[in-house]
């Protein structure tokens, strides 16, 4: 039969044991939102090569200059070359 004293000691280690599984889960869910908004934060560089989403073209976008050229289309090969992109103030807002 179990006393008291001992029923005590058995609910204040279950509160502490679930009080350290509680901090250890709010860590673990900080750590892995840390993870996962990251790269959200470090995407403000838009320079590389993109793919126009409806046309058959292909873009280099140079962030630093602030220009675009495309690279090319397949449907138009006489745009290669073209700057689309002439302002970094109208790619970035």
């Amino acid at each position: 039969m179990m006393t008291k004293g001992c029923l005590y000691r058995l609910c204040r280690q279950a509160a502490l044991t679930q009080l350290y599984s509680l901090a250890i889960l709010l860590k673990s869910t900080l750590f892995v939102g840390a993870l996962l908004f990251t790269p959200l934060a470090v995407s403000g560089d838009i320079s590389g090569f993109w793919k126009h989403v409806k046309a058959p073209v292909w873009i280099d976008i140079q962030l630093e200059e602030g220009s675009g050229t495309v690279v090319c289309n397949d449907k138009f090969p006489d745009r290669v070359a073209r700057n689309i992109l002439k302002d970094k103030r109208g790619i970035v807002k």
